[in-house]
């Protein structure tokens, strides 16, 4: 009982965790290593959450208790006792098996970036997470939308996939049976975003800035719809007989990203243009020692660092940049100078939506539809050029690239 009376006075402690959405701040009575808690059971089933003075309160009654000579863990039970968990609770555990479903290939890692991203104590879960889950209904989620977009200054697209996320983990608990209804959700709102298309002249001039031994990957973007996952992917053995075939993309930006199946699981073999082969005849060495190396070689790249020279994320944004900024288009987003803008040539030139989602790997047709919607309007610059010489006259179409063709 000595012993009891003299820890009493140092047990346990309150700490000040974050502020709550509406601005106050959230207390957590800290009793381990018997348990934490952050709200008080005030009747069967009902809860409030602790404030500072409460929490203070509680701490002092167990501290009495075991100062009388009560065991700790007796004197912490009737404040731990049945408490439900919290969404925070849950959120370590989902995580990790969202790490285990990354190591086996199942998800992405830059997916398990952002959820990390989501869930720290500051990020876009903070709001709900000192909720019960059976505390999360349609109004809740309205109102943690809300908070995002004016609080945190979100826009659709990224409320949407927090959202998303957030029904995953929901998701989660419900086939654990650890909850027994899924709440109604919130229709997801993503703006209509149009990309910046530009004309394949533009497109020429922007190959043109790029020194002839970094261009490949680049002609590849722009000539065959390819994603710039695929494209630093690519190894030796997938080019045979003027075919590419793309199976792979690197799930992450940098030289530990691991070499996976495509973002929508499935491949596509393509056609290469004269041009394209006629580039890797040059700058890609085929010797079987090299059949698995990759394909596109960053001539820049630091060996010590990355051994394999594969192209990381960072350096094609770079000279995507840079020669952007040399052929007059600073303001054009990689992927719509290249992917967007081919697509939407494709499709103003009449080339069926079924064949450009075969090529550009969408397994959702509405991501190819939106070709068609700009098609009428950004294209017709390239149209004029392909359907008429340089003085004007009708007749031979000058073609700087060649369409992408899915093959059997």
């Amino acid at each position: 009982m000595g012993f009891r009376w003299m820890m009493a006075p140092g047990f346990g402690r309150v700490r000040r965790l974050r502020k709550r959405a509406n601005g106050r701040w959230v207390y957590e009575l800290d009793l381990r290593p018997y348990g934490r808690t952050t709200r008080l059971q005030v009747a069967e089933g009902h809860y409030i959450p602790l404030n500072h003075g409460i929490a203070q309160e509680v701490l002092a009654s167990i501290r009495s208790e075991i100062a009388k000579g009560k065991d700790p863990a007796l004197a912490c039970a009737p404040f731990l006792a049945a408490l439900p968990y919290r969404v925070a609770d849950r959120l370590p555990a989902w995580l990790e098996m969202m790490e285990h479903r990354v190591h086996a290939g199942d998800r992405s890692p830059t997916y398990l970036r952002e959820l990390r991203r989501y869930t720290r104590p500051d990020g876009h879960f903070s709001y709900l997470a000192d909720l019960l889950p059976s505390e999360i209904t349609y109004g809740v989620l309205e109102d943690w939308l809300t908070w995002l977009s004016v609080e945190q200054g979100l826009g659709p697209k990224t409320r949407a996939n927090v959202l998303g996320a957030f029904q995953s983990f929901i998701g989660w608990l419900h086939k654990r049976e650890e909850i027994e209804r899924l709440p109604t959700y919130p229709e997801k709102h993503k703006s209509n975003y149009v990309p910046t298309i530009i004309s394949t002249d533009a497109q020429e001039r922007f190959l043109d800035e790029i020194d002839e031994p970094f261009r490949g990957p680049f002609i590849a973007a722009v000539e065959l719809l390819l994603r710039p996952g695929e494209i630093r992917a690519l190894n030796v053995a997938d080019f045979r007989e003027g075919k590419l075939t793309v199976a792979h993309a690197m799930k992450g930006p940098n030289t530990d990203a691991p070499r996976r199946g495509t973002k929508t699981g499935d491949f596509r073999v393509l056609l290469v243009s004269d041009r394209l082969a006629a580039w890797m005849e040059t700058h890609v060495d085929r010797t079987p020692a090299r059949l698995q190396e990759p394909l596109f070689v960053n001539p820049r790249s630091n060996h010590s660092r990355n051994h394999e020279g594969r192209w990381l994320a960072d350096a094609l944004r770079a000279e995507w940049k840079r020669a952007a900024n040399a052929a007059g288009l600073p303001e054009i987003k990689r992927y719509e100078g290249t992917k967007h803008s081919t697509a939407t040539a494709l499709r103003g030139a009449g080339v069926a939506l079924d064949v450009i989602q075969a090529a550009a790997g969408h397994k959702d047709p509405r991501s190819t539809e939106r070709y068609a919607q700009l098609a009428p309007t950004a294209v017709v610059e390239a149209l004029r050029r392909r359907t008429s010489t340089g003085d004007g006259n009708p007749g031979a179409a000058s073609a700087p690239w060649s369409a992408p063709q899915q093959l059997p």
